[in-house]
């Protein structure tokens, strides 16, 4: 459910929808078939969670092979309908929501002991000028249009909690993302200590994956922790009835969303022989204690300002039904209101009857409803999985684990996937945050390479031992804090980020001429490709952050920039364009193919990776890991997914490179030749050659030989038939390590270091490391296919993508190898222990790894 939010929220493009009062409006607007993706994620998400009820059921292996499918049809629809759908993209940062403005502005007239419920907003909104986030109302019942605008919401149109909530903050001037932050924190960690086993063993790891977006999203942008937080800690305590009930009645006078899943909650309460009649009773206490004062005050605007949303006539954003609105078919609120409310009851029954067979799966039927809302936001109904989640494995199961069971996970996995999130997260900083310093992300590398230190310290078969949750837990708590603080100190104002895929750099330009001239029997190191890219209409480059103002921006105005990639040259301390193919010929081999089939780059290199990415799910799932292997990639989605499908060159090289570690053992010699096409590309990537090799050597020592020949003869072969033909090869071919390049990170030039020196230094410390990973294979295993990131941050230019590749790889070569148990009890202590209870046991081990 997060990884379809997170495409919806980021990817789906920003259109012109009109002005207002001058201000240009702009709407997220989705091409049909983003939509039909992003329902299709979330139908997944949701029978997911309802098949993971009976773990032992046959259907189970259809979730499986359909999240493998949904993770493949995206690497195509992103490679093929995205990169070629929209020449211009409009994307909003930054900026306020007019609820985080009402709510703030609503705090402060409190502390003057006005009533808020009388006061109008309006100059507080248009002072922010954050004119595309408000919320519009319009004439009539349906047919939004530019024309039919007759003002936006400027009043307090809250229950009275969602203003109390933030009085500590506007009292003691917190930041917004650093006040959420707190709370959150605080939130989770009160559930982290209700949970039992073997939950508390993997909630860091839940913590981790949710990070993108249920985390990073309310603490950081929407005003939405106010909520959610109670909701949690509600559900975790609901053996404290009258605290449980209390906290969800707050949490429904911050948001009526919370009410909607209450209903659900206390369905399952009553059959889980919860006290619900004190849980209502403290439901009951703190709805009038926060709201009746209000009502008191001032009935009509109170119960105006509360059902405003249903009395006025908003434009129905969101993605649901209601999104045909965009497609020009109208139908009228009172519609989708009756439609909605029909859904809810029906839910409630079916839950009611069927509970036995639903159990926690219940919880999730209001996503359902609110997809048929008119306003159907995704921060509505996005957070009922990990509500069902949180009450499965603190209330609604907890109560029927065995505490003298012990369980244990596979640590490497473990640690892989949190190596994944990082580099999610580090790539995520370089692409969303500008002027990122660079010793910040040398220093994240540096941390992501260290993990092999660790390995061989501790030994791999003994890292278990030492992992220790809560720790984990307290130190993913404390960062989200940390984050809170410093994102504080960087809120931009609202601007419009515009950006193309129509255009392609001079090096993707420059692999895509040099591949031609392979096809014609031309060496590619012979030519100079400065004209033929000035002459190409798609060169070109198209990234600008412009400010919001009340100035319609001209898209035919917009010129992408023409600037080449460069070198910088140390004699004349000058930046120069590179204009010549300086990759090893592996590449433009590469992509001989996809000029030949005349397709485009991403097309082309995201047909490679669905492909690639299909045969590895299918080797994992006939050996029974792929639960853990698509955990792993959900939770990593911007690097494994995102990310590469943005970079056709980096694509290719992935691909490849997987293919031939997949194919190690069933073809060796054509492994060597993958192997080979894949490693003679970046110069940079030959480096890390003899770690891979080892790593084949030691997991594949019967097939070794075969593939070491077949990938010694095709790289030779390759090398002679450039090198005998140009005397450019081996100048251009090692640019890169010759010379710094612009946009990639320079450690050297920033410590002002020659070239020549950092070369050397990076060949001896690869022959240091690669002598080191041989002798001490057993202890590293695939942490040491880590250790080419040190090679890397030592050489003359940093490519953020090769160590996205190195870390896909060991993640990856963790599943090729060998087959690992995944969560199961160790030992049963309790003497008294029947095979009947530890069936049960199993039972809610499955149930685990499907619900995560």
């Amino acid at each position: 459910m997060g990884f379809a939010v997170y495409y919806y929220l980021t990817m789906v493009p920003y259109s012109y929808f009109g002005s207002y009062k001058g201000w240009p409006i702009y709407i997220q607007s989705p091409p049909l078939w983003m939509l039909i993706t992003y329902l299709f994620l979330v139908i997944i998400s949701i029978i997911a969670v309802f098949i993971s009820t009976n773990a032992y059921v046959k259907k189970i292996k259809l979730i499986q092979l359909l999240t493998l499918f949904a993770i493949v049809s995206l690497v195509l629809t992103i490679g093929i309908l995205y990169m070629s759908s929209f020449k211009i993209i409009y994307t909003l940062v930054g900026g306020y929501s007019d609820s985080y403005i009402i709510q703030i502005s609503a705090a402060k007239t409190l502390l003057k002991f006005q009533n808020p419920y009388s006061s109008s907003y309006l100059q507080y909104l248009i002072l922010k000028e954050s004119y595309p986030y408000y919320t519009y109302i319009f004439k009539y019942p349906y047919g939004y249009a530019n024309n039919k605008i007759i003002g936006f919401v400027s009043s307090y149109d809250y229950l009275g909690f969602a203003m109390i909530y933030y009085i500590p903050k506007v009292i003691f001037n917190i930041p917004k993302s650093l006040y959420d932050a707190i709370i959150y924190a605080s939130a989770l960690l009160l559930v982290y200590r209700k949970m039992k086993e073997p939950y508390k063993s993997l909630f860091p790891l839940i913590l981790a994956s949710a990070s993108f977006i249920f985390i990073g999203e309310p603490v950081l942008f929407s005003p939405i922790v106010g909520w959610i937080a109670l909701v949690m800690v509600a559900i975790a305590y609901s053996d404290h009835p009258l605290l449980s009930g209390f906290l969800f009645g707050l949490a429904v006078s911050y948001r009526e969303t919370a009410g909607v899943f209450f209903i659900f909650y206390l369905v399952a309460l009553y059959y889980e022989k919860y006290n619900i009649k004190k849980i209502f009773y403290g439901f009951l206490i703190s709805v009038l204690l926060v709201n009746l004062p209000f009502l008191i005050l001032s009935p009509n605007e109170f119960v105006k300002g509360a059902l405003l949303p249903l009395t006025f006539n908003l434009m129905p954003i969101g993605a649901g039904l209601s999104t045909l609105t965009q497609y020009g078919i109208y139908l009228p609120k009172i519609f989708y209101t009756v439609l909605f409310l029909s859904i809810i009851g029906i839910g409630l029954l079916v839950y009611a009857k069927y509970y036995s067979k639903l159990k926690y799966a219940g919880l999730v039927l209001p996503a359902i409803a609110f997809l048929f809302y008119y306003r159907p936001m995704p921060f509505y109904y996005m957070w009922f999985p990990l509500f069902a989640l949180i009450a499965y494995s603190t209330s609604i199961n907890g109560k029927k684990l065995t505490k003298n069971v012990k369980y244990k996970i596979d640590i490497n996995w473990f640690i892989m996937t949190y190596e994944l999130l990082i580099t999610s997260l580090i790539l995520f900083l370089t692409r969303y945050v500008s002027n990122i310093s660079s010793i910040i992300l040398i220093s994240g590398f540096i941390g992501l390479a260290s993990i092999s230190v660790v390995a061989y310290l501790f030994e791999v078969s003994n890292l278990g031992q030492y992992y220790r949750p809560k720790y984990i837990t307290y130190i993913i708590l404390a960062s989200l804090i940390i984050v809170g603080a410093f994102s504080s100190m960087f809120t931009p104002q609202l601007s419009i980020y515009i950006s193309s895929k129509a255009y392609q750099s001079s090096q993707n330009l420059i692999i895509e001429l040099a591949s031609l001239n392979i096809i014609k029997f031309h060496n590619p190191y012979n030519v100079n490709y400065y004209y033929d890219i000035l002459k190409n209409p798609s060169f070109g480059y198209l990234s600008e952050t412009i400010p919001y103002n009340n100035t319609l921006i001209n898209i035919t105005k917009i010129d992408p920039q023409k600037d080449f990639s460069m070198y910088f040259n140390f004699k004349t301390r000058s930046w120069n364009n590179i204009t010549v193919y300086n990759f090893l010929p592996g590449l433009a081999l590469l992509y001989i193919p996809a000029n030949l089939l005349s397709l485009t780059p991403y097309t082309y290199s995201s047909i490679i990776y669905a492909i690639t990415f299909s045969l590895l799910g299918y080797f994992i799932y006939k050996h029974k890991e792929i639960n853990l292997f698509l955990i792993s990639i959900l939770m990593g989605f911007f690097i494994a997914i995102l990310y590469f499908s943005f970079n056709a060159m980096l694509t290719l090289i992935l691909s490849f490179l997987i293919l031939s570690l997949l194919l190690a053992k069933y073809s060796p010699m054509l492994s060597g030749i993958f192997f080979s096409l894949s490693i003679l590309t970046y110069p940079d990537l030959l480096l890390s050659m003899p770690f891979y090799v080892i790593f084949i050597y030691y997991n594949y020592r019967l097939k070794f030989k075969k593939f070491f020949i077949s990938f010694l003869i095709t790289s030779l072969s390759i090398i002679f038939a450039f090198y005998l033909t140009s005397n450019n090869f081996i100048y251009y071919s090692f640019m890169q390590l010759i010379y710094y390049t612009k946009s990639d990170i320079n450690l050297g030039l920033l410590l002002n270091l020659n070239t020549q020196i950092l070369l050397i230094i990076g060949i001896i410390v690869t022959i240091v490391l690669s002598i080191y990973y041989y002798n001490n294979f057993n202890r590293l295993k695939e942490f040491g296919l880590l250790l080419p990131i040190f090679v890397t941050l030592l050489l003359p230019s940093l490519s953020l993508g090769l160590v996205a590749i190195f870390v896909i790889i060991a993640f990856i070569s963790h599943f090729l190898v060998e087959q690992k148990s995944e969560i199961y009890p160790s030992t049963v202590e309790s003497s008294g222990s029947t095979n009947h209870s530890l069936v049960e046991q199993k039972s809610e081990i499955y149930q685990t790894k499907y619900m995560l």
